[in-house]
C-alpha cells in the first residue's frame, strides 16, 4: 500500500478542499471526467457528514499497486456517520478497526488501468497535492475574512440606507443623525482601510509566490480575492468621500494642470473598460484649451466616473467625449460632455440619478451593479469647485452627462501643505519608521520596504518609538 497522506477535515472549507484534491487525483490516475466528478462529489458529501461527527476527522489516501486500486479511509474520533453518499459508488466499503483513536470506513475503487505503474515522481506529485495544506489553509482564511468584510460592507450599506429613509420622515432629526454618522465614518477612515489594505497586500504577495511556483489554481483564487478586496476598498472609499463631504472635511488641493494631458490620462485608463463591452470611444478636445487651476484629482475622478458609467451601460455602441471652452457664470470655463448610445434613463427617474445610494431603476443595480454613489460624489466635487454636472437622456437612445467648471477655481481656504520628507545623503543608511496600531499593517509595510533596500523600524505608537530610539538618531521618512 502506497500512502499519499491525509486530507484533514477542519471546517466547511474542507468540503471544497477535499473535493478539489480528490478530483485532481482522479484526473491524474486516468479516471474519465464523469467518474472523477462523481468521486469528488461523493467524497465532498462524506466530508459534510464527517463534520457533524463531533470529533477530529480526516481522509487517508493511498494506492494499492496489485490489484490497482485507489483506497480512501474515512476516519473520525467521534461516532462514524452512515456516509450514505459512498454507498453503491465504491467497489467495496468495509469497517476498519480503531487505530490511534480513529474509527474508520474504507472505500476502494479499481484504477482505470489495471497495469498502472506509479513512478516515484508521480507519487511525490500526488503526495504534494494531498498534503499541501498550508497554502490552502491560508487562502481559506483570507477567503473567510473576505466574506466577513463583504458582510460588514453589506451591513454598512444597509445602515446608511436606513438613515437615508429616516431623512424622508423627519428632516431635522435625520440631518443630525446624518452628521453624526458622517463624522464617525470620517474618523474611522484608518480603521476601515487598514484591514482591507492588509488583505490586498498579502493577497498580492501570495499571488506572486503562487505564480513563481507555477500554482495556477491558487493564483487564480488569489486574483479573485485581490479583485474583491479592491472592489470593497473602492466601496469604502466612496462612502468615506461622501461622509467627508457631508461633514465639511473634504478639502480642495488646487494646482495648475493642462486639460488635454489630463483628458488623455483618463482616456488611456478607461480604454480597457470601453472595449470590454465592444464599444468605441471618440474624443474631441478643443485645441484652444490649455491649462486650468482646479483640484486635478477630483476633476479626473468625475470625468472617469462619467466615462465608466457610459461604458458600463452601453454595449456594442459609441461613446463620445467632447471637451470645449464655455463660460461658467460669466467666467472662462470648460465643458466636458460624455455621450453614449446606451440604455438611457426614463424621464421620471432622471432626477434620482444624483441622489446618494439611488439609481435610475431597481433593475439597474441587479443587472449592472454599483452603489449609486459615483454620480453624487462627482457632482459634489464639481459643485465644490464652482461647477456642476447635468444630464440629458432618452430611453433606448442614450444619455449625455456634462461637466461644467471654471478655468480658475477660487480657493475657499488653502489646506495645510504636507511637510516634505527629508532626503538622506548618498552614503547615509536609509531608515524608515513605520508607526501603526495594526500588527498586520506593520508586517506588510515592513516586508514591502525591506524589498526596496531600506532598514525598517516598527512601533505601535510614537511614545514607544521615542523610548526605543537611539540618542540623536531619527529615521528620515515618517510613515503613519
Amino acid at each position: 500500500m502506497i500512502s499519499l497522506g491525509h486530507i484533514r477535515i477542519r471546517d466547511r472549507s474542507s468540503v471544497y478542499d477535499a473535493r478539489g484534491k480528490i478530483r485532481g487525483l482522479a484526473d491524474a490516475l486516468g479516471y474519465d471526467r464523469i467518474v472523477a466528478t462523481r468521486l469528488a462529489t461523493a467524497v465532498s458529501e462524506a466530508v459534510r457528514e464527517l463534520l457533524g461527527s463531533g470529533g477530529e476527522a480526516r481522509i487517508a489516501v493511498a494506492l494499492e499497486p496489485s490489484p490497482g486500486r485507489l483506497v480512501l479511509d474515512f476516519q473520525t474520533r467521534g461516532a462514524m456517520p452512515h456516509l450514505a453518499a459512498l454507498a453503491g459508488f465504491f467497489d467495496g466499503l468495509t469497517q476498519r478497526p480503531a487505530q490511534d483513536g480513529f474509527a474508520g470506513l474504507r472505500g476502494s475503487l479499481r484504477l482505470p488501468a489495471p497495469a498502472f505503474e506509479a513512478t516515484d515522481a508521480f507519487i511525490a506529485e500526488q503526495r504534494a497535492r494531498v498534503t499541501a495544506l498550508s497554502r490552502e489553509e491560508l487562502i481559506s482564511e483570507i477567503q473567510r475574512k473576505n466574506r466577513e468584510l463583504e458582510q460588514h460592507s453589506a451591513a454598512l450599506e444597509e445602515t446608511v440606507a436606513q438613515r437615508t429613509e429616516q431623512l424622508k420622515r423627519a428632516m431635522e432629526a435625520a440631518e443630525d443623525a446624518s452628521r453624526a454618522k458622517s463624522g464617525f465614518l470620517a474618523n474611522m477612515s484608518h480603521e476601515l482601510r487598514t484591514p482591507m489594505n492588509a488583505i490586498i497586500g498579502y493577497s498580492e504577495m501570495l499571488m506572486e509566490d503562487a505564480e513563481d511556483e507555477g500554482n495556477e489554481e491558487a493564483a487564480g483564487d488569489l486574483k479573485k480575492i485581490h479583485a474583491a478586496g479592491n472592489h470593497l476598498l473602492a466601496l469604502i472609499n466612496d462612502v468615506l468621500d461622501l461622509s467627508k463631504i457631508e461633514a465639511g472635511r473634504m478639502d480642495l488641493y488646487l494646482e495648475e494642470f493642462e486639460i488635454p494631458a489630463m483628458v488623455g490620462e483618463v482616456v488611456t485608463t478607461i480604454d480597457a473598460l470601453v472595449k470590454k463591452n465592444d464599444n468605441t470611444l471618440q474624443v474631441e478636445v478643443d485645441p484652444s484649451l490649455g491649462g486650468m487651476r482646479a483640484d486635478v484629482t477630483k476633476v479626473r475622478q468625475a470625468l472617469f466616473n462619467l466615462l465608466s458609467n457610459a461604458a458600463k451601460f452601453t454595449h456594442e455602441g459609441e461613446i463620445r467625449l467632447v471637451v470645449a471652452a464655455e463660460a461658467v457664470e460669466g467666467a472662462d470655463g470648460v465643458r466636458m460632455a460624455v455621450s453614449d448610445s446606451g440604455i438611457g434613463i426614463p424621464p421620471e427617474k432622471i432626477d434620482h440619478v444624483f441622489e446618494e445610494f439611488s439609481q435610475a431603476d431597481e433593475t439597474t443595480t441587479r443587472d449592472y451593479g454599483g452603489t449609486g454613489l459615483g454620480l453624487p460624489i462627482s457632482r459634489r466635487f464639481c459643485q465644490m469647485m464652482g461647477g456642476d454636472i447635468t444630464v440629458e437622456s432618452t430611453v433606448g437612445q442614450g444619455s449625455t452627462f456634462t461637466i461644467r467648471l471654471p478655468l480658475q477655481v477660487e480657493s475657499v481656504a488653502e489646506p495645510e501643505q504636507p511637510v516634505a520628507a527629508p532626503h538622506p545623503e548618498p552614503d547615509e543608511e536609509r531608515v524608515v519608521l513605520v508607526v501603526d496600531d495594526d500588527p498586520n499593517a506593520l508586517d506588510l509595510l515592513g516586508r514591502t520596504l525591506q524589498v526596496a533596500g531600506v532598514r525598517v523600524v516598527t512601533a505601535t505608537g510614537v511614545r514607544r518609538w521615542t523610548w526605543r530610539a537611539p540618542c540623536g538618531r531619527r529615521p528620515s521618512p515618517w510613515t503613519c
